[in-house]
């Protein structure tokens, strides 16, 4: 049944103490929150921004044009991909018509490439044939994915391919069909682009996340994506699977799976929407186990959230999908302690909107994105949240098998989106993207930010460092800090893979970002942030190099499962309890409690023997120790 959300913004001073409250709508068919007081591209601190000189820290290459920013202003797609058997970075992009001799305007895709980590690069190889001549009937390639096939075993270049897909505009300027594309890495050899509707009942779908497992096969998800019908768009996901096919020199595609749950679905200005908001897959190392998660909400499902991760898992390397059981999340103590309540004082309702996925080398699935407060009490209204700077964080979640979660704050919203140029809504949000290295062993955060001011007008790329090992994080980085991106890098695109021993840090983020023109419609550089990420020392350091005052002693230890804790450093504790947990030598967590104070008993009486890690958490520190039951 459908349900009625009034229009009309609300405006209170519920926290006068605090800051005043504002509450929006978020609307599924929006990329952003609204916000009606946005400043335009004649802003003066959009006019004052200065692109400072290169530095030692990161080096900004030139890439490609594309025709507009629009491309790149969603964070779903992967265009960014680093292959460590090559050590090649490939961006996959839209072209600018003009650098091609006005034709096929910015229709086209093409690709850029590096085969030396990203130091030199190879620019605007073609993708999509028929698109560029003409043939295709249809107008304009969209919103690109890229990644790279590279053939087992092989160490040659020459034999890996691209492979592209993204949503595809009709003559009558609606979205039809989406393309699957491809062409050799070097030269673009046997290049060809197909088109596929995959709804016939209604317009085409957005795809996002395309991927290699290591089973070979390619992966993406897409979803209805019809503008002139917002009740179906988005009410179901298609996971696609490609394989290789040696005949033919380019990817065969089929329909893995159709997810359609009974989304929640709410009325708007009279017309129909379905609740669900981003999608994504991804995989394990060994490409066995898999996740596909919705952000949305399920209908009849009132859970204490307005909105949550909707996940299916695959254990036979994407053959079947089962949707997971939803746990409510509302109670986690991140969600308690940095979430504003409801308008009425009641427990804070988490609205979890944009989210990025990887797998770690433990198959543990992570997300890293934003979480809003909600609202209204009355679950309903599940598309009301708070527009005030306090009720909105940035969050990272581990989960073993997309139900049982464990989320953990990495930082608050700090701006609102910022309309950067143009008359449209073109607004710079956080971007979240998330990385690992090739094995798993470490994962990577990053975001969009611009220090002390109201709207992300002067975006930065804000990065943290997770190691599944160890449990610890690096502190949060300012990765342009210092660079030719600095106060410039808008809708930065990161690679899935990290590149591990890289020229300048022992893991380095393969980063493309844009550098915008005067409107939303003007064509926009594409640039290469080479050299920017962290070293093991900024994740994993003894507590006396990070903390010189900090100090966790567990005594006696070994033991038989009952610890003292001793906590030097109350500061530690400064927003609030701190959170300990102890884990077996798997990831397994076996023991959680509250830190309230600098002395602690710890009781894991009952545990097997052996040894486990314990970790402490509070806002931004962690501390982490390993003990042993004997």
């Amino acid at each position: 049944m459908n349900k009625t959300i009034p229009f009309s913004l609300v405006a209170f001073s519920l926290f006068p103490a605090l800051h005043a409250q504002q509450a929006v709508q978020v609307l599924p068919h929006l990329g952003a929150i609204i916000d009606p007081m946005v400043p335009t591209a004649t802003h003066p601190l959009v006019q004052q921004r200065a692109t400072p000189a290169g530095t030692a820290k990161g080096l900004s290459i030139p890439l490609g044009n594309m025709a507009n920013p629009y491309s790149m202003i969603n964070s779903g797609p992967h265009q960014v991909e680093y292959v460590p058997g090559l050590d090649a970075v490939i961006f996959v992009r839209r072209q600018h018509g003009a650098d091609h001799g006005n034709v096929g305007a910015g229709n086209s895709f093409r690709f850029d490439h590096s085969l030396d980590g990203g130091a030199t690069w190879t620019l605007g190889t073609l993708l999509t044939p028929s698109m560029f001549a003409g043939t295709s009937g249809f107008s304009g390639n969209r919103y690109p994915n890229g990644c790279l096939y590279n053939p087992p075993g092989n160490t040659d270049p020459a034999n890996a391919y691209v492979i592209a897909q993204g949503p595809v505009l009709s003559s009558t300027a609606n979205w039809h069909s989406w393309v699957n594309a491809s062409g050799g890495l070097t030269n673009g050899a046997n290049a060809h682009d197909a088109y596929v509707q995959p709804w016939t009942w209604t317009s085409g779908g957005a795809i996002n996340a395309l991927q290699m497992a290591a089973n070979g096969h390619a992966w993406s998800i897409g979803t209805i994506w019809d503008t002139l019908d917002l009740l179906h768009s988005r009410s179901q996901y298609q996971i696609n699977k490609g394989t290789w096919n040696n005949s033919s020199m380019r990817m065969d595609w089929q329909v893995a799976d159709t997810l359609k749950p009974d989304f929640f679905t709410y009325l708007f200005e009279g017309e129909g929407r379905t609740m669900a908001l981003e999608h994504h897959i991804t995989f394990s190392l060994d490409g066995q186990t898999g996740y596909a998660l919705v952000t949305g909400r399920l209908e009849g499902e009132d859970l204490g959230m307005n909105t949550y991760p909707i996940v299916w898992r695959s254990t036979d390397a994407g053959a079947t999908w089962q949707l997971q059981p939803v746990s409510d999340l509302s109670g986690q103590q991140v969600f308690i302690d940095h979430l504003e309540p409801t308008e009425s004082f009641a427990d804070p309702r988490p609205f979890f909107r944009t989210m990025a996925t990887t797998m770690d080398a433990n198959d543990h699935l992570h997300v890293f994105g934003e979480v809003l407060s909600g609202y209204y009490d009355e679950p309903d209204s599940v598309n009301w949240v708070f527009a005030s700077y306090g009720s909105r964080i940035l969050v990272h979640g581990i989960s073993p098998n997309g139900t049982d979660w464990d989320f953990r704050y990495v930082d608050t919203f700090r701006n609102t989106p910022g309309l950067v140029f143009g008359t449209n809504e073109v607004q710079q949000g956080t971007h979240p993207q998330i990385s690992r290295t090739a094995d798993g062993t470490k994962v990577f955060m990053a975001w969009s930010v611009t220090e002390e001011l109201e709207e992300n007008l002067l975006p930065d790329i804000y990065a943290r460092a997770y190691d599944t090992q160890t449990g610890m994080y690096s502190d949060n980085v300012v990765l342009t800090d210092g660079t030719p991106a600095q106060f410039g890098a808008f809708f930065f695109q990161l690679s899935p893979i990290a590149i591990t021993g890289g020229d300048d840090h022992d893991y380095e983020l393969p980063i493309v970002y844009l550098v915008p023109g005067a409107t939303d419609l003007s064509p926009v550089e594409t640039m290469y942030l080479k050299g920017v990420g962290f070293d093991e020392g900024d994740i994993n350091v003894g507590i006396d190099e990070r903390h010189a005052a900090s100090r966790l002693a567990v005594y006696p230890n070994p033991s038989d499962g009952r610890f003292n804790l001793v906590l030097g450093d109350l500061d530690l504790m400064h927003n609030g309890p701190a959170e300990l947990m102890v884990t077996d030598i798997t990831g397994r967590m076996v023991h959680a409690q509250r830190v309230t104070q600098a002395l602690e008993w710890l009781d894991l009486g009952g545990a097997p023997a052996g040894l486990y890690l314990l970790t402490v958490t509070a806002d931004h520190q962690r501390l982490s120790t390993t003990i042993v039951v004997e």
